[in-house]
């Protein structure tokens, strides 16, 4: 085994470092298991303390309704679980859920904004959401526990909970993270400024620990970007400062 994330632990260790440290790739929807447990078991982590968190995933979101796609199936059974059926659901809804190539299909982009024309649809879709969140991050937990009780799991958490995000890259909601993960990370990019720029953070950390109780609120990623715009070359993505 290449050894450098050993060395990496052990220099922070010498500083006073402690790591927050991300296991990779996939998140807690596509969980790469058991790869995951063989980086936990070969660099020996459950017994390291200069490690103070697992970060299990890169600022993810449901995102646009192309990347959305591919959870229709999980959406149709969790209809059938909830309802019994999907008559059964438009009844109780009132409204018609979405068709793609005749099989019930998650709501567009407009309708998930303030004009949607199914609301009690989406209303149905981002509990399901929530809840698919929550059976997915809790097995990942629990995987990781299996090897390791030590450690807490999070990770950055991208626009949850923020207002000012728009809503059709639909952000994961704290609620179907609050049951699994030990602490709720949200990101501060943008927040650096007077009171108008600070305030949509305040509802950010306060939604956090209303879904959350007694969960620590930590802002993982914070700063303001110092780069160019003028400039023809793109910075690497998230690098603020």
């Amino acid at each position: 085994h290449n050894h450098n994330l050993v060395d990496f632990l052990n220099r922070c260790d010498a500083y006073g470092l402690r790591v927050n440290l991300s296991l990779r790739p996939g998140t807690p929807l596509d969980f790469q298991w058991p790869d995951v447990g063989e980086i936990i078991k070969a660099n020996r982590l459950a017994d390291d303390p200069t490690v103070f968190a697992y970060d299990l995933a890169w600022e993810p979101a449901w995102g646009y309704r192309d990347q959305r796609r591919r959870w229709d199936p999980e959406w149709r059974e969790g209809i059938q679980q909830r309802y019994g059926s999907i008559e059964n659901a438009e009844k109780d809804w009132g409204e018609k859920a979405p068709r793609e190539n005749g099989e019930v299909a998650g709501p567009s982009d407009a309708d998930v904004t303030a004009a949607s024309t199914i609301p009690h649809v989406v209303a149905a879709y981002r509990r399901f959401q929530d809840d698919f969140l929550s059976r997915k991050h809790m097995e990942a937990r629990q995987k990781i526990r299996s090897l390791d009780t030590r450690h807490l799991l999070s990770f950055r958490m991208s626009v949850a909970g923020d207002p000012t995000c728009g809503p059709t890259i639909m952000p994961y909601d704290f609620m179907g993270l609050a049951r699994s993960m030990h602490f709720m990370s949200p990101e501060g990019y943008g927040r650096i400024g007077d009171w108008e720029r600070v305030k949509p953070g305040w509802f950010t950390a306060a939604y956090a620990r209303y879904a959350a109780p007694g969960r620590p609120v930590m802002w993982a990623e914070f700063g303001y970007t110092i780069w160019n715009k003028g400039q023809a070359v793109e910075p690497e993505p998230g690098l603020s400062f």
